[in-house]
């Protein structure tokens, strides 16, 4: 009965994997749901699944390469590049059609992230600080 109009907002659904920038060698699958605030702006919620039971296990901004060369210089080690994620297919749009997802990441494969990871859930029960 109530409307939940960022829920309703979010028109984008990828799905990957995120390494934890202090520790390459640790991953996790990383269900992100988009909002587009702007054409080269979109805000990310990140969930361990797709499930109902899915744990809210961070945020992603994402914005366009023309916006990340504007970046102060302290602040553009904190963005990472989605070129590898798209071009290596780590990164998919699950249950669109081929067509749409190739057209969707050509414009993503340019742009830049800056996650913050809430709950560490492989180590972790809980999302301790």
């Amino acid at each position: 009965m109530q409307r939940k109009y960022p829920m309703e907002a979010m028109s984008t659904y990828l799905n990957g994997f995120h390494h934890y920038a202090d520790d390459m060698g640790r991953q996790l699958e990383a269900s992100h749901f988009c909002i587009h605030l702007e054409h080269d702006l979109h805000q990310c919620v990140i969930f361990d699944s797709n499930r109902s039971d899915a744990r809210l296990i961070g945020i992603e901004y994402i914005i366009s390469a023309e916006r990340y060369e504007r970046l102060p210089e302290e602040e553009k080690p904190l963005w990472h590049s989605h070129h590898y994620e798209v071009k290596s297919g780590i990164l998919v749009a699950p249950g669109i059609p081929e067509l749409a997802e190739r057209s969707y990441f050509e414009d993503l494969v340019t742009t830049y992230g800056k996650t913050f990871h809430t709950w560490q859930i492989d180590r972790d029960d809980f999302p301790y600080v």
